[in-house]
């Protein structure tokens, strides 16, 4: 599932950035093809930062998902896949079913080690809005001018109750620790970071 996954990524961040860009959605839907120096994300914590380098695919959940219930639009959109990669949509949500798996069964040893039961987050992630977000820290281009303190992706804290995350051996992520300071994480082969 993981080779796979990582193919359909490596296609589609090798498509042109015309290609890419048929896949941008306005920026109150989070699904779609976000193009780099479109985000600070940094800025969700009151920093003023450059441009985040990064490019991302979004995909998530939908209402259609959830027959029965009355959900919103605007929280649970359709998702947007690439037609001239015909393999794209299974083999990302092949992964996205995947990392939703790790996700419940944390969610489980969450409840239990904090002693309210396997069962006690079910009640608030039974249609919870779930997103797999696709980034590529490549630059733009090779004679891009990059900004003071300019970043791949600014510091900033995910949404909801638990994050899985699989990332590459390529030097630069890091954590903000305790003690207030920046640690690099280098996952190890074949882990997931949770």
């Amino acid at each position: 599932v993981l080779a796979s996954f990582t193919a359909a990524m490596d296609a589609f961040f090798g498509l042109s950035p015309e290609a890419k860009a048929a896949y941008r959605c306005p920026p109150s839907v989070n699904r779609g093809y976000t193009p780099p120096l479109t985000e600070r994300l940094a800025n969700s914590l009151g920093l003023a930062t450059a441009a985040d380098l990064f490019e991302a695919m979004n995909v998530g959940v939908a209402a259609a998902d959830f027959p029965g219930l009355d959900l919103p639009a605007e929280a649970y959109p359709d998702n947007v896949f690439p037609s001239e990669l015909p393999g794209f949509e299974l083999a990302v949500m092949a992964w996205f079913g995947e990392a939703g798996r790790v996700a419940r069964t944390m969610t489980r040893i969450f409840g239990d080690a904090l002693g309210l039961g396997t069962d006690y987050f079910s009640r608030v992630t039974d249609h919870s809005i779930d997103l797999l977000r696709m980034n590529n820290y490549r630059l733009p281009s090779a004679d891009v001018q990059l900004l003071p303190d300019q970043v791949g992706m600014g510091a900033h804290t995910d949404y909801g109750i638990v994050t899985v995350l699989w990332a590459d051996q390529v030097p630069g992520l890091e954590i903000l620790g305790s003690d207030g300071a920046w640690h690099p994480v280098q996952p190890a082969p074949g882990a997931l970071l949770v």
